[in-house]
């Protein structure tokens, strides 16, 4: 469900798989009790997009997340736990791991 490619046009570049929760915007899961729903998106610290190479990185990392998951949860009301954040890196420290912490 890339939604007509929209995480590529509001971000510039396409969600990771596990991050792309647009679908629930245009088709959403319905369940008989609403508030066990949560919506779980994975979320990675490494590859090619654009983003990660941006000289404003890390601190751009908080809009790309509202653009592929944050909005939505913003949108439905739906509460977001990331399920999975993680990457491959060359050194210990990964500035956008603080991010996601805090």
């Amino acid at each position: 469900a890339n939604r007509g490619g929209a995480c590529k046009k509001l971000s510039g570049d396409g969600c990771w798989w596990g991050e792309n929760i647009l679908g629930q915007l245009d088709a959403p899961i319905v369940l008989p009790d609403q508030s066990k729903l949560v919506l779980s998106p994975h979320t990675y610290g490494h590859g090619t997009q654009s983003y990660y190479s941006d000289p404003d990185f890390p601190t751009n990392m908080p809009d790309i997340w509202d653009v592929h998951f944050g909005d939505v949860s913003r949108t439905t009301q739906i509460p977001l736990l990331i399920g999975e954040w993680g990457g491959v890196w060359t050194d210990t420290e990964f500035p956008a791991g603080n991010l996601i912490k805090s």
